[in-house]
């Protein structure tokens, strides 16, 4: 293995760093997912299921359920319905809903 190329290099090349070990700062700060990778990319519509769960655990139902809506919307669009990631969404979605009334 090469010892100068890290986990967490990806490539790049950090004045300043160590070899292996994460930058302090991220590459873009407050972009998040949908800013590096894109509103349709997988992981994005996974983190946004994600926060909404998060919104709803918390009891912030006005939070969360719109988020949870928003998300299913677009995973239909980009993922189509019968994508694993739809169909949690869609389901959390409904036990929200279900919980909340």
């Amino acid at each position: 293995m090469d010892r100068g190329a890290g986990v967490f290099d990806h490539g790049r090349a950090g004045a300043g760093r160590r070899p292996g070990r994460p930058s302090a700062r991220p590459a873009h700060p407050r972009r998040g997912c949908r800013g590096a990778l894109g509103s349709d990319h997988p992981d994005t519509l996974v983190s946004r299921n994600n926060l909404a769960g998060a919104y709803g655990a918390a009891g912030k139902f006005g939070r969360a359920i719109p988020l949870f809506e928003q998300n299913l919307t677009d995973c239909l669009r980009d993922l189509g319905e019968d994508h694993p990631i739809t169909r949690l969404g869609s389901a959390r979605l409904t036990y929200l809903k279900w919980i909340s009334s």
